[in-house]
């Protein structure tokens, strides 16, 4: 069973009562870039120290949640992001070309921690559960091209605690992976120059697809289930565009039931346990769980899950925020009379998310 995070809905009120006011717009003030840093080598290694003897990592539902759970406990602060956001860039990051311990190593669809380049080790969650990996191994080359970032320092006083001088790699699968490279096996994922990514198809729109890590031949339950979390917090983005056309299921709870697979296609039957459905008009109605049906597909990579085309199935956790900031954008200009009833709808569907039980 897969619960989605909540943690975004106890802040999310501060978001919908805020000033209704232009100079909103600006978060944060800008940081002085005289005082920005890259992490170093040695808290990157303290980092995954941490990483590894962590006890919570078990309840992230997803990769990009056991990121991000791993480098807030650490004092490395950011946003959440999910892995699709984080391959194209956020502003807590640096591209870089050659990885260090504790540097992000990224695909689209999925984000770890490296651990020791010269080993091409990386820490992630998979379907199994958190588990390292070597990132020149024969799947994880049929995934593409990684890009490495690092974290940026913007906190004169953060430090973190030298590791200690033995770290031990837990759980490293028994698979056949390439031969061994040497310490500077990076260059061959050298991510040096900024991509064009408005060559990338998916940058700039809601993801459709997810590779699923299917360890097993086929994917199993767990697989599914942690490729959908990561999947459907990759939509959420969609509430940020004026021009959307699918109506959204604001999601609690995704629950696969039963998995299919025949040849190189299969579905994944989903309980989705949602209240709300969202139109593209930003009025919203009341819903009812339901079965919903995920189509797989196997390619020459592995097998695909495919999000469906009629709806949008986006966590409540991270729908509520966007609506917040949706709500006070509208609300900073006068507001013309054809987008009144959006501003009163999004009122009352913050104020029944808010105060469910």
């Amino acid at each position: 069973m897969l619960r989605l995070p909540t943690a975004a809905l106890g802040i999310a009120f501060s978001f919908a009562t805020i000033n209704m006011s232009a100079n909103d717009r600006a978060v944060r003030p800008p940081v002085d870039q005289s005082e920005e840093r890259l992490l170093t080598r040695d808290e990157g290694t303290a980092l995954v120290s941490r990483a590894l003897e962590n006890p919570e990592v078990n309840r992230a539902p997803d990769c990009s949640h056991l990121v991000y759970q791993l480098l807030t406990s650490a004092g490395l602060a950011y946003p959440y992001a999910t892995s699709f956001q984080i391959f194209r860039g956020i502003p807590n990051f640096r591209r870089v070309s050659h990885a260090q311990p504790g540097d992000l190593i990224v695909w689209p669809g999925h984000v770890g921690l490296v651990v020791e380049p010269a080993q091409n080790k990386f820490f992630s969650r998979t379907g199994s559960g958190p588990r390292t990996d070597e990132y020149t191994s024969d799947y994880w080359r049929t995934r593409g091209r990684p890009r490495f970032y690092r974290y940026i320092v913007t906190d004169p006083a953060l430090h973190l605690t030298e590791p200690p001088t033995n770290v031990t790699i837990a759980n490293t699968p028994t698979t056949v992976s390439e031969p061994e490279h040497s310490s500077d096996s990076s260059d061959e994922f050298d991510a040096a120059a900024p991509a064009d990514l408005s060559a990338t198809p998916w940058v700039n729109a809601i993801p459709e697809s997810i590779q699923i890590l299917a360890e097993r031949g086929k994917p199993a339950q767990e697989d599914v289930e942690e490729g959908l979390s990561e999947l459907a917090n990759g939509s959420a983005s969609a509430l940020e565009t004026q021009s959307r056309r699918l109506s959204v299921m604001l999601v609690r709870e995704l629950r696969v039931e039963k998995i299919q697979t025949k040849g190189a296609r299969g579905w994944a039957d989903v309980h989705v346990e949602s209240r709300v459905e969202l139109s593209p008009d930003l009025t919203w109605k009341r819903a009812r769980p339901q079965r919903v049906r995920w189509e797989l597909r196997r390619d020459h990579e592995g097998w695909l899950l495919l999000a469906p085309k009629d709806r949008l199935y986006i966590p409540q956790s991270a729908a509520v925020p966007l609506l917040a900031k949706q709500l006070s954008t509208l609300s900073a200009a006068p507001v013309p009379a054809t987008r009144q009833r959006q501003l009163g709808s999004l009122a009352s569907l913050l104020n029944f998310l808010l105060n469910e039980n």
